[in-house]
């Protein structure tokens, strides 16, 4: 009870905090409004960011958190009440500390969870729909990239995510984000080149009919790149008119119907577009459209804040849902997802750090890997594809910074 109170306690200071921030905005100046629109997109940001992984990754978001809230608040005078609020934070972290000492929780997540009225809610999950059974501990066949620590130089990474695979030449593409640049490898894993020019985050990819399409996750842009990277055409910009994006995530090039699809996330619809890079259309009403697969006869959408996979006729119409996340399921937060030659749905799962396998009618079949920092264990899966020799390889993010390959067996 005490700790409820606790958090109790601290839920109503940060309510009265955003109160007193109203009436300062209310009586004052222009530059305390843009102070608050500022603050507002980071604590956007943190919810985007913050929103799962291990007690021990949420230790340090915690304390970051903390940081952030009597830094970013500062500005707009000192206030005592605001410096009380970090005491639970603080009483949080020895509390969590404390728990994992006592228990194993491979299976438990922390959330912190954000809205734009400063309020907080802190809780720990109990993810039992991780059934270990049947989740396979296999080990990857092969790896790159430093494992653990970030890197910069050629086949080394930091905060990679997107990865596509050329269908003619068999190359891989690997967006690193943290780098801001796309290396390529042949077939055999072997780096090839990179390019960078212009690039700002990159985060979905896609290649079709050696065009390079990369998403740029910060800037809000697509770029279009030829195989050797040269820079062809940019646009977009953030926005919410045509042609502009919030955040968008992955993509999808149909060559056969000229067009390129676009999961516009904070925009809530996949943007479709013309091979010249003009509007076409939009698919409305899509809460946090997060990634798209094209097959001959369908555009399939992976949405996360009304979690679903959604699949629309080439002419928009909505044919089904499936739900393969929530009561009884396994995933938790998914991020990229793919389908295989039997269309089962593969997802990453961000929060659960593993790989769910899905059947086509949204039945959960099994699991590929867990949370970790071995091989054949991931910390925040990103990126998946399967390449032509029927291996799955998927792009594990910070700490881990590689890139595992596996064996997959439908």
């Amino acid at each position: 009870m005490a700790n409820v109170d606790q958090e109790d306690n601290f839920l109503s200071q940060l309510v009265r905090v955003r109160r007193e921030i109203q009436d300062k905005v209310t009586r004052t100046h222009k530059e305390l409004q843009e102070k608050e629109a500022d603050l507002l997109a980071e604590l956007e940001r943190l919810e985007d960011e913050y929103t799962g992984g291990g007690i021990s990754k949420q230790i340090t978001n915690l304390a970051i958190t903390k940081d952030n809230l009597v830094s970013a608040l500062r500005g707009n005078e000192e206030n005592e009440t605001l410096k009380a609020c970090t005491s639970p934070i603080d009483a949080r972290i020895i509390e969590l500390e404390n728990k994992i000492k006592k228990s194993n929780y491979l299976y438990k997540t922390v959330e912190l969870e954000w809205d734009v009225k400063f309020e907080i809610k802190l809780s720990i999950t109990d993810n039992t729909q991780l059934n270990p059974e049947k989740h396979t501990q296999t080990q990857p066949i092969i790896t790159f990239g430093n494992h653990r620590i970030a890197g910069y130089s050629p086949s080394a990474f930091c905060y990679p995510q997107g990865i596509a695979i050329n269908p003619t030449t068999k190359c891989i593409y690997i967006g690193d984000e943290g780098n801001n640049r796309v290396q390529v490898f042949d077939e055999s894993f072997v780096f090839l080149s990179e390019f960078s020019e212009k690039m700002d985050q990159p985060a979905g990819i896609c290649v079709k009919q050696n065009v390079v399409y990369v998403i740029q996750h910060s800037s809000n842009r697509l770029n279009v790149y030829s195989t050797e990277g040269k820079l062809i055409q940019s646009i977009g910009g953030r926005g919410k008119k045509k042609m502009k994006f919030d955040k968008p995530k992955g993509l999808a090039v149909s060559p056969t119907m000229d067009m390129i699809y676009i999961a516009d996330f904070d925009n809530n619809r996949v943007q479709c577009l013309n091979l010249n890079l003009t509007f076409n259309s939009c698919i409305d009403n899509i809460y946090g459209a997060r990634d798209i697969v094209l097959t001959s006869g369908e555009i399939v959408v992976l949405s996360c804040r009304n979690p679903c996979v959604a699949f629309y006729s080439y002419s928009h119409q909505l044919i089904r849902e499936i739900i393969p996340w929530g009561k009884g399921t396994s995933v938790t937060l998914p991020h990229f997802f793919i389908l295989d030659r039997s269309f089962n749905i593969l997802i990453s799962d961000y929060r659960s750090h593993c790989i769910c396998v899905f059947s086509n009618g949204g039945d959960f079949i099994h699991g590929i890997g867990r949370e970790g920092r071995e091989m054949g264990e991931f910390i925040k899966p990103r990126g998946i594809a399967l390449d032509f020799e029927g291996r799955i390889i998927v792009v594990s993010q910070n700490p881990n910074h590689c890139i595992q390959i596996f064996l997959y067996q439908n």
